[in-house]
């Protein structure tokens, strides 16, 4: 997802919709999408109150952290011999 941000503007219409691009196409307003969020922001704590009241698929006491992800990620392709091939390439 990517998308223009400027913070000049007033809240709710700092980012233009036109610019917002998700699988390198443009949104569309009658699909339905999954977002990873931390909680907090769910929750509507700190003022991100847009997704307030979102459905929650999977709450963080079940979901893994980022960096035990990457460790997994990257020791498999250790083990196959892949990240050798990768890090031979970089230098």
């Amino acid at each position: 997802m990517s998308f223009e941000f400027n913070p000049k503007k007033e809240a709710g219409k700092r980012i233009n919709i036109e610019t917002i691009r998700i699988r390198n196409g443009p949104i569309d307003m009658n699909e339905k999408y999954i977002l990873a969020s931390k909680e907090w922001i769910i929750y509507g704590k700190d003022g991100y109150e847009a997704l307030a009241g979102a459905k929650i698929l999977t709450d963080e006491s079940v979901a893994e952290e980022l960096h035990v992800i990457l460790k997994r990620f990257f020791g498999k392709l250790f083990i196959k011999g892949i990240l050798l091939t990768i890090c031979r390439d970089w230098t």
